[in-house]
């Protein structure tokens, strides 16, 4: 499966992520990235959001079966109205 990132200013990414999703997300320096959106490194955390922007759980994208258990609680999610 592909990767869903955050679009906008570095200031915009920043902020959505450490004040809106309260993930840990440091910037890196121009000379440590990789490409020219590597401008964080952040938290392995990956969030499931709902339909009303309400966070709706966390799994640690390093633990194993990660992505099972995400898959199910989007289903669940699909599921509501």
């Amino acid at each position: 499966g592909g990767q869903i990132g955050l679009t906008g200013t570095k200031e915009q990414v920043g902020h959505a992520l450490t004040n809106c999703l309260r993930l840990t997300a440091v910037e890196n320096k121009p000379e440590q990235r990789t490409n020219q959106y590597d401008l964080f490194t952040h938290s392995t955390v990956f969030l499931l959001i709902d339909k009303r922007a309400q966070i709706r759980g966390a799994v640690e994208s390093l633990e194993a079966g990660w992505k099972e258990r995400i898959l199910a609680d989007i289903h669940r999610l699909l599921r509501e109205d």
